[in-house]
């Protein structure tokens, strides 16, 4: 199989960052975006993978550092995940 393109950027928000990483993979379903942040869930066909990546990636970046994480689609035609974290107070 081709490789498949990937584009990570990072940006300053108001009152925070933002980091987006794109891929032009398969993309994620829109039914199945929520679940794929639980633990043991993976859409990988050929069975590689734990599921356990995107539930790790979840509790740090919403327990750990209080921002938010999500996934979305990605004009490279996959999946675009974006994770927003508040600048820190201390």
């Amino acid at each position: 199989a081709a490789p498949q393109p990937v584009r990570l950027s990072i940006a300053r928000t108001k009152g925070g960052v933002r980091v987006v990483v794109d891929d032009g993979g398969p993309g994620v379903p829109i039914e199945h975006r929520a679940r794929i942040f639980q633990e043991g869930v993976t859409m990988r066909q050929d069975g590689a993978g734990s599921g356990f990546g995107l539930a790790f990636a979840r509790r740090v970046v919403e327990d750990a550092v209080h921002g938010k994480i999500w996934c979305e689609d990605s004009d490279l035609g996959g999946a675009r995940f974006v994770i927003e974290v508040p600048e820190s107070s201390s």
